[in-house]
């Protein structure tokens, strides 16, 4: 018969017609521990507190910290053998970067090609902060920071490239696409209106984002009987299938002969159907209709309809 702990302090007898639950329980077996081999780090233990080290260093794309931090634990799990693999190409890296005699962005981006998955958005916030610092022709910070999965910093920071730069284009595309990512779809498509309405090229449409705009641009012929290349008629054929805001009305300087039969096809029908939603009266609205036809029955056909017509 077995003891009792007694509350009050000293051992106490238990009847035997009292069931004790320690005594009938089936042992429980407890889980025998992973296999290791000697030398070799477990994921079951402290392999992750002791490599913290090296994580916050890569996660800041600090090499040079990184591999002294996994220099320690090498000494220490010599055999790890993914260990010594993100050693040799952090080490790789790092030399590739100290031998680079260009400023830092620069040498950050001639690494482009080396990067390994599990680095690259480390490798991308580095850039865009190497960016924002040392500024270059044709790289922009906000759109590592987009790929980096940071919208908000990316939409700040080519906001601000536009308004030090209203004339380049291709910051205006990857500013469009930053606000798509954050959801501002209106506003987004007001900055794509804009840019194609002025400057279209296949180079620029090649960087948009917004999925409903290329597919638009793919019903170019099925739609509006457009031949070939369609980005000059992009403006135009957001405007009249609703996809783009009607913008304020033109100037008459926007619509005056001359400067109309200077522009092509697509730049011009985009005028008139401004021109046309804008008329003053019926006489004026059947005129820029009449024009518009001339360039495109199946647009004058879609704003029509869109119209209610």
């Amino acid at each position: 018969m077995g003891e009792q702990l007694d509350l009050f302090g000293g051992p106490a007898r238990r009847l035997a017609s009292e069931p004790f639950v320690l005594d009938s329980a089936p042992a429980v077996k407890e889980p025998a521990p992973p296999a290791v081999l000697p030398g070799q780090i477990s994921i079951f233990d402290d392999r992750w507190l002791r490599a913290q080290a090296a994580h916050r260093s890569l996660e800041s794309f600090d090499l040079d910290g990184a591999l002294v931090a996994l220099a320690g634990l090498l000494d220490q799990y010599p055999n790890d053998s993914s260990l010594q693999a993100r050693h040799l190409i952090i080490s790789q890296l790092a030399g590739q970067l100290q031998r680079a005699e260009e400023p830092l962005a620069k040498a950050l981006l001639g690494l482009r090609e080396a990067v390994p998955a599990f680095l690259t958005q480390h490798w991308r916030r580095r850039v865009a902060q190497a960016l924002d610092d040392h500024a270059i022709d044709g790289e922009y910070a906000g759109v590592y920071w987009l790929e980096a999965g940071e919208g908000k910093r990316a939409e700040a920071s080519l906001r601000a490239r536009v308004s030090s730069a209203p004339s380049d284009a291709l910051a205006g595309v990857h500013w469009a696409n930053a606000l798509c990512a954050l959801g501002r779809v209106t506003e987004a498509r007001r900055v794509y209106r804009d840019i194609f309405a002025v400057v279209p090229s296949p180079a620029l449409f090649a960087r948009v984002k917004d999925t409903l705009f290329i597919e638009l641009a793919h019903r170019a012929h099925e739609d509006f009987d457009i031949e070939g290349d369609a980005t000059d008629w992009l403006a135009a054929m957001g405007l009249v299938v609703g996809l783009f805001q009607l913008p304020a009305a033109t100037s008459p300087l926007d619509v005056d002969p001359e400067v109309l039969s200077s522009l092509r096809p697509g730049l011009r029908a985009y005028r008139l159907a401004i021109a046309e939603r804008h008329a003053r009266s019926d006489a004026e609205r059947v005129t820029w209709r009449r024009r518009l036809k001339n360039e495109n029955p199946a647009l004058l056909k879609r704003l029509l309809s869109q119209q209610g017509r």
